[in-house]
């Protein structure tokens, strides 16, 4: 199994204001974190820690990110919704469970380019 991949978000001057993990679970299968200091929320910096993280998962090969996030934090649920994460679960009282399965949406992306054969 790989070894996780870490990626810093900071400042120009070097102050670190956010970070993300991908974290092989199983083949294929990678979980995303994602921590954004406080001071630093909603101005998006964790949308691009996901844009990056996603696009770094694509060159590992995965083939679905799930993550966790808790139900009262509606903020995230909305960046990672609008990166096509979808709720394998809601328990709206604790955590939920998203995924992002890559190959379908390559697929999806690829359709009107390239034609299947039989």
């Amino acid at each position: 199994m790989r070894e996780a991949v870490s990626l810093l978000g900071t400042t120009a001057t070097d102050e670190l204001v956010g970070h993300t993990a991908l974290v092989p679970v199983q083949a294929g299968c990678w979980e995303l974190l994602v921590v954004v200091r406080r001071s630093y929320q909603n101005v998006g910096i964790g949308s691009e820690l996901v844009r990056c993280a996603l696009e770094q998962s694509r060159r590992l090969g995965a083939q679905r990110i799930v993550l966790s996030v808790e139900a009262t934090n509606v903020r995230a649920r909305h960046v990672y919704e609008r990166f096509g994460f979808e709720y394998a679960s809601r328990c709206w009282n604790r955590e939920m469970t998203m995924v992002r399965r890559t190959a379908r949406l390559g697929i999806e992306k690829l359709r009107g380019h390239v034609s299947a054969g039989p």
